[in-house]
């Protein structure tokens, strides 16, 4: 059973390739060639059936891929109007309203289609990288300084505030999020993170106690995250499954990118490790991937507070001091085994 479900699975990754190449091919195009499409993908039965029963199969799990309206889709389109930094935006197709009725329906059918299947296109998973200087008085000449910035297609990105949208409303609801992360989170900056570092700091000092202040800074952190400790961090501590948990394999599977700086661009190379710095889901599965230190670090009785890859750690230091750094040391040990961060 399991195998025949797997084989179906492959068609609609395979089948929903397809659908975004046709698409594309069609946006070079006039609009009027979208008005017949529209009509098929708006009002047909049979594809009304197909949505439904891919999410009955996916409604048995904890977390599933809910279908997305003809209004939702708009209300993304207006959002990533006014910020979209995307690859190859296609402002002048989406300028205005009746363009987007015209072409609208087609692609909501492709991201719909990319929901219940637990798939993505393989033409959403390029991205193209483009170096940025970390701070203007460095270095320009060493390459060390340099951010990687992904860009990545558009449509990838409205997918991925789809998907962002339901993922983020299920975490909200279980209180499954660290509430110690001041970064990408609405309300919460690197002022709350300092005011709430410092608040704690001076109520132990005005007590009279010792307090020590480790501050962890992870060098290339968004680069390093393993796909497949990911995986488990979504499956075993967010509680995905089934078609869900699919789409998020199929999203951090076989993905490329290039280089493309000035009029030089390179060859695409595959990507094994790492979340898109510029994607939209990737600040939120890299604070999904550091959800065990809180737990670890609430172990040994220390208090910490993070800020995207910016972590500082603290603790009081009482009569036993020597016991005091035991802990400490101990709780270190726990996290490089997590293999949560890399520390040297």
């Amino acid at each position: 059973m399991s195998s025949r479900l797997e084989t179906r699975r492959a068609r609609f990754e395979a089948c929903s390739g397809q659908c975004f190449f046709f698409f594309s091919s069609l946006f070079s195009k006039n609009f009027s060639v979208f008005t017949p499409f529209s009509r098929i993908f708006w009002f047909s039965p049979l594809l009304s059936k197909i949505f439904l029963l891919l999410h009955l199969f996916s409604a048995e799990f904890s977390v599933s891929s809910l279908p997305y309206t003809f209004l939702q889709l708009f209300n993304f389109f207006s959002f990533f109007q006014q910020t979209s930094s995307a690859l190859r935006h296609p402002h002048s197709i989406f300028a205005g309203n009746a363009n987007f009725f015209l072409v609208g329906p087609s692609i909501l059918f492709l991201m719909n289609f990319s929901l219940l299947s637990g798939s993505v296109p393989l033409a959403f998973k390029h991205a193209v990288f483009q170096p940025i200087l970390k701070k203007k008085n460095l270095d320009c000449y060493d390459l060390l300084n340099y951010r990687p910035i992904s860009k990545l297609t558009f449509l990838s990105k409205i997918l991925e505030r789809l998907v962002l949208s339901q993922l983020q409303a299920y975490l909200d609801a279980n209180n499954i999020a660290e509430k110690f992360q001041s970064a990408f989170k609405p309300w919460h900056s690197t002022e709350t993170a300092f005011l709430r570092v410092l608040n704690d700091l001076l109520v132990s000092t005005d007590s009279g106690r010792s307090v020590v202040l480790v501050l962890l800074d992870l060098s290339s952190a968004f680069d390093i995250v393993d796909h497949n400790i990911l995986l488990l961090r979504l499956e075993h501590t967010v509680g995905i499954r089934g078609t869900a948990l699919n789409w998020f394999k199929s999203y951090l599977a076989d993905r490329l990118f290039s280089v493309n700086l000035g009029n030089f661009s390179s060859s695409s190379v595959p990507v094994r490790c790492g979340v898109p710095q510029g994607s939209v889901l990737g600040p939120i599965l890299f604070s999904i991937y550091l959800l065990p230190l809180g737990t670890i670090f609430e172990k040994y009785y220390i208090a910490f507070h993070c800020y995207a890859d910016d972590i500082q750690i603290y603790f009081e230091i009482t009569e036993d001091l020597a016991m005091s750094f035991h802990y400490f040391r101990e709780c270190m040990h726990e996290v490089k085994d997590s293999r949560v961060i890399l520390l040297s």
